[in-house]
Protein backbone atom coordinates (compact mmCIF):
# COMPACT_ATOMS: atom_id res chain seq x y z
CA UNK A 1 0.00 0.00 0.00
CA UNK A 2 2.18 2.80 -1.24
CA UNK A 3 1.61 6.22 -1.46
CA UNK A 4 2.50 8.66 -4.39
CA UNK A 5 4.68 11.28 -3.34
CA UNK A 6 3.75 13.45 -0.09
CA UNK A 7 -0.20 14.14 -1.35
CA UNK A 8 -1.08 10.68 -0.03
CA UNK A 9 -2.40 9.90 -3.26
CA UNK A 10 -2.14 6.84 -5.31
CA UNK A 11 -2.53 7.63 -9.01
CA UNK A 12 -3.55 4.32 -11.12
CA UNK A 13 -3.25 3.62 -15.00
CA UNK A 14 -7.27 3.12 -16.59
CA UNK A 15 -7.73 1.57 -19.73
CA UNK A 16 -11.57 1.08 -20.95
CA UNK A 17 -12.82 -1.13 -23.32
CA UNK A 18 -15.80 -1.82 -25.33
CA UNK A 19 -19.27 0.27 -24.25
CA UNK A 20 -17.14 0.84 -20.76
CA UNK A 21 -15.94 3.68 -23.06
CA UNK A 22 -18.96 5.96 -22.37
CA UNK A 23 -17.07 6.59 -18.95
CA UNK A 24 -14.46 8.12 -20.42
CA UNK A 25 -13.59 11.08 -18.70
CA UNK A 26 -14.40 14.27 -21.00
CA UNK A 27 -11.44 14.73 -23.58
CA UNK A 28 -9.89 11.38 -22.74
CA UNK A 29 -9.30 9.00 -25.80
CA UNK A 30 -7.48 5.75 -24.47
CA UNK A 31 -5.56 4.84 -21.18
CA UNK A 32 -5.84 7.52 -18.27
CA UNK A 33 -4.02 8.23 -15.29
CA UNK A 34 -6.73 8.14 -12.36
CA UNK A 35 -5.76 9.19 -8.75
CA UNK A 36 -7.32 8.06 -5.65
CA UNK A 37 -7.07 8.21 -2.08
CA UNK A 38 -4.74 5.40 -0.41
CA UNK A 39 -6.92 1.96 0.42
CA UNK A 40 -9.56 2.86 -2.71
CA UNK A 41 -11.02 -0.15 -4.49
CA UNK A 42 -11.62 -1.15 -8.11
CA UNK A 43 -15.12 -0.41 -7.25
CA UNK A 44 -14.01 3.02 -5.96
CA UNK A 45 -13.06 4.01 -9.71
CA UNK A 46 -15.90 2.72 -10.95
CA UNK A 47 -18.04 5.08 -8.65
CA UNK A 48 -15.91 7.82 -9.68
CA UNK A 49 -16.16 6.98 -13.77
CA UNK A 50 -19.92 6.80 -12.88
CA UNK A 51 -20.48 2.92 -14.04
CA UNK A 52 -23.68 1.88 -12.50
CA UNK A 53 -22.76 -0.85 -9.61
CA UNK A 54 -25.19 -3.86 -11.30
CA UNK A 55 -22.83 -3.44 -14.44
CA UNK A 56 -21.18 -6.46 -15.39
CA UNK A 57 -17.25 -5.82 -15.99
CA UNK A 58 -14.17 -8.30 -16.11
CA UNK A 59 -11.48 -6.57 -14.22
CA UNK A 60 -8.08 -6.85 -15.07
CA UNK A 61 -5.47 -5.56 -12.87
CA UNK A 62 -2.49 -5.87 -13.55
CA UNK A 63 -2.14 -8.34 -16.30
CA UNK A 64 -4.29 -10.33 -13.66
CA UNK A 65 -7.84 -11.37 -13.15
CA UNK A 66 -9.46 -9.06 -10.14
CA UNK A 67 -12.42 -8.05 -8.90
CA UNK A 68 -14.07 -5.57 -7.59
CA UNK A 69 -13.20 -5.69 -3.91
CA UNK A 70 -9.10 -5.48 -5.04
CA UNK A 71 -7.41 -2.56 -2.80
CA UNK A 72 -5.35 -0.67 -5.64
CA UNK A 73 -1.37 0.50 -5.02
CA UNK A 74 0.50 3.47 -6.43
CA UNK A 75 1.47 2.12 -10.33
CA UNK A 76 -1.19 -0.12 -10.84
CA UNK A 77 -2.88 -0.90 -14.15
CA UNK A 78 -6.73 -1.19 -14.23
CA UNK A 79 -8.91 -2.53 -17.22
CA UNK A 80 -12.11 -3.19 -17.37
CA UNK A 81 -14.06 -4.83 -19.93
CA UNK A 82 -17.35 -5.87 -21.09
CA UNK A 83 -18.24 -9.73 -21.19
CA UNK A 84 -17.56 -10.99 -24.27
CA UNK A 85 -20.84 -12.39 -25.55
CA UNK A 86 -20.88 -16.20 -27.89
CA UNK A 87 -23.36 -16.97 -30.08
Amino acid sequence: MTASGSSGTVSITVTLFAELRQYLPKGQVGAFQHSLAPRSTVETVLNDLGVPPESEITIGLNGELGNRDNELRDGDDLQLFTPMQGG
